[in-house]
């Protein structure tokens, strides 16, 4: 890896401007005033301290504030809130640059499989495929083809890890890491620094006055985290992608963002088969399924649901067969025809439209604003709603 000069430090300081600053009290802001100097001494002692596997970090970058988020209005248990690490700015800065530079290589392990927390992808990037081919099992459904080559993708699955970053161990996350092809010597800072963390509990406005140590999962606020979590995870689609790779369980689209999991399949067995292994994956890590956000879906006629129902009831899976399942925070409609339109619909909608007519206002020639709105305001009202299309008429208003 090259070394990390003070351009970069200040460059990357500059771009998270407005992030908390850690039990330091260091804020990027800062940092990025500080003389150019002291920086290029932090980029020099960054490149040795990489270049020593057995270094110890510095005890103040290995501090973190646990912030507890309530998910609701009303908490009643630790299980109503969202754990957030923030670590040290000058940490952080470090880690999110080497992580930066990785970013196209990252690319080119993971192939279209992979989406989250990787560079220029998003949930529209991962679900861009999938639905273009469930619109065109729809598409052949209506034309009668029984017995479309290659097979239909028609059944969907998805499921969600609980508190995936605190239950993944960090000398797992290295190890796959490594077997990945990282740069070992930057693995072997992260691991050292996830090992390595002392945090501060903080709970609305009181915080511990004791740090609790010995913690060894992933630091959410970590910009290496979300790699650290997709090793175990990517490492586990392969085995199950190889084991169901044969002609007669048909075709099978897998895609993995962060800690949420979706597969698209031609064969309901296959579907349902894919949801065990999974399970039994995600167990030999010690990471476990929320539950609640298990979702299965069948495009098509209602013999396709009644089938999938039967399947999940025989396997064991503790999951329904839903007529709008969410996958990546979209909402699909498996029946178009008996639905009016969803409320994040019309606010999205809402939304294209005051975007629509601040662009009006802007100057630049028509040209401009045609090439804006066609990169802005079309993008925000469709692509997260690519399976809904054929029923949103309203885009004509937007076209005019």
């Amino acid at each position: 890896m090259s070394p990390i000069q003070c351009i970069h430090i200040k460059a990357a300081a500059k771009d998270r401007r407005g992030k908390a600053a850690g039990p330091d009290s260091w804020k990027k802001e800062e940092i990025q005033h500080l003389p150019l100097g002291l920086l290029d001494l932090f980029g020099v002692w960054s490149s040795d301290i990489e270049a020593d596997e057995c270094a110890e970090w510095p005890r103040s970058l290995c501090q973190w504030k646990q912030i507890m988020l309530p998910k609701n209005n009303l908490p009643k248990g630790f299980g109503d809130f969202r754990p957030i690490a923030v670590g040290s700015a000058f940490y952080r800065l470090w880690s999110g640059i080497r992580t930066k530079e990785l970013a196209s290589w990252i690319q080119g392990i993971v192939g279209d499989e992979a989406h989250g927390g990787i560079k220029k992808r998003s949930p529209a990037t991962a679900l861009l495929q999938p639905l273009a081919e469930l619109q065109k099992t729809q598409m052949q459904d209506s034309s009668r083809i029984r017995h479309p080559d290659p097979p239909a993708i028609r059944y969907v699955g998805a499921a969600d890890l609980s508190k995936a970053y605190d239950r993944l161990h960090a000398e797992l996350a290295a190890a796959s890491l490594i077997r990945l092809g990282w740069p070992r010597c930057l693995v072997a800072r992260w691991k050292k620094a996830w090992i390595s963390q002392a945090r501060f509990l903080q709970c609305g406005f009181q915080i511990s006055q004791r740090e609790v140590s010995h913690i060894s999962c992933l630091p959410q606020g970590d910009p290496a985290s979300p790699s650290g979590l997709l090793g175990p995870l990517f490492e586990s689609m392969c085995r199950i992608r190889k084991k169901f790779e044969k002609p007669k369980h048909g075709r099978t689209l897998y895609r993995i963002f962060i800690d949420d999991r979706s597969w698209f399949c031609s064969e309901v067995r296959t579907t349902v088969a894919v949801a065990t292994a999974w399970k039994k994956e995600v167990a030999q890590l010690s990471l476990a399924e929320n539950q609640g956000k298990n979702d299965f879906a069948a495009f098509g006629g209602i013999k396709h649901r009644h089938l999938l129902n039967r399947c999940l009831e025989r396997s064991g899976v503790a999951a329904r067969c839903l007529m709008s399942p969410k996958i990546l925070g979209t909402r699909l409609e498996t029946n178009r025809r008996f639905h009016s339109p969803e409320q994040e619909e019309l606010e999205r909608f809402t939304k294209a439209k005051s975007l629509t007519q601040t662009i009006a206002r802007m100057p630049g020639t028509s040209a401009q604003k045609l090439c804006w709105v066609k990169g802005a305001v079309i993008n925000l009202y469709c692509t997260q709603v690519l399976s809904k299309l054929p029923a949103l008429k309203q885009i004509d208003k937007l076209q005019s």
